[in-house]
């Protein structure tokens, strides 16, 4: 898998939507990729920041989620 699937990928894992033989691919890209294990972890840790500001009982909206993981994105494609 290259960077690029890999970002394609990001909200379907972070939502557990991928198929086993994806989600496995994706995995083992991360451990061979720092760049994307960081990018991983950036966007979880933004999730998680902003449902702190939300309560408990309201999900965070699929586009916020979305929204900040296109920002991302287009920050990694720029370096």
């Amino acid at each position: 898998m290259k960077c690029e699937d890999c970002l394609r990928c990001l909200c379907d894992y972070i939502d557990e939507q991928l198929d086993a033989l994806t989600e496995s691919c994706f995995l083992q890209h991360l451990e061979e990729c720092p760049t994307c294990t960081a990018l991983l972890h950036t966007v979880q840790k933004t999730i998680i920041l902003s449902r702190s500001i939300w309560c408990r009982e309201t999900p965070l909206p699929r586009k916020v989620i979305r929204k900040a993981y296109y920002q991302l994105r287009i920050h990694y494609r720029r370096r």
